[in-house]
């Protein structure tokens, strides 16, 4: 599932999605939690959901294999580098009414604080892509 906000038509006559399911979401332009509610209201009958960033392009190689091979113990995984968290993020179905009433460019950080955690730590360093420059950084 990939969620789209700005931009969403451009981005689909750009890039090859390949396989991917696309949910558009409508409030994109209130922050992450817009797109948050969208994605969780479109698998809404799944066991749990993986979040990545659309600004961080490159997940870490096996990442996405760790965080799910964590499941269990928490309703929510979470990725850490260098002991700050970041993402891939494992939200469980048990999450997924407090995800929906969620509000703002925050995503889930101040939820789970309210909620324990396992979290994985990489061996690696996440890409971040906040600016045109960290882009052009990156293609090169």
């Amino acid at each position: 599932m990939l969620v789209l906000g700005h931009e969403a038509e451009r981005i689909r006559a750009a890039v090859d999605l390949g396989r991917a399911e696309v949910t558009l979401a409508p409030g994109w332009n209130e922050g992450q939690a817009a797109s948050l509610r969208a994605g969780v209201q479109a698998s809404r009958d799944a066991e749990a959901i993986v979040v990545l960033l659309g600004d961080q392009p490159h997940p870490v190689p096996g990442a996405i294999d760790r965080v799910l091979a964590a499941r269990g113990e928490h309703p929510a995984v979470r990725a850490r580098y260098g002991g700050k968290p970041g993402h891939p993020v494992v939200l469980e179905h048990a999450l997924f009414g407090d995800l929906l009433r969620l509000r703002g460019d925050q995503g889930a950080r101040d939820l789970l604080v309210q909620h324990a955690v396992t979290e994985v730590e990489m061996d690696a360093e996440q890409d971040d892509v906040d600016t045109p420059e960290q882009l052009e950084r990156m293609r090169r």
